[in-house]
């Protein structure tokens, strides 16, 4: 799971919703073990039940829900299926 910059899911695609949350500068490197680090919007995975239902507590340090402009407002499943 990780963070986009805007919380806006209204086209085909999710391209509004725009990039991963992270500082200027850095790689952007996918996914939260990639051994380059992950970008800072990275969440841990989360694992779903057959019954398609999950809770989870996600911590992270690199990235804050405060208001503020780099407050993300939109979580989507990652891409990554390992």
């Amino acid at each position: 799971m990780h963070f986009h910059a805007t919380g806006d899911c209204s086209d085909e695609g999710f391209q509004k919703s725009g990039a991963h949350i992270n500082h200027d500068g850095h790689k952007m490197p996918h996914g939260l073990l990639n051994p380059e680090g992950p970008d800072f919007g990275e969440l841990p995975n989360i694992y779903v039940g057959a019954d398609g239902t999950a809770n989870a507590e996600a911590f992270s340090a690199l990235v804050s829900l405060d208001a503020g402009s780099g407050r993300p407002s939109l979580l989507d499943p990652d891409d990554l299926l390992w």
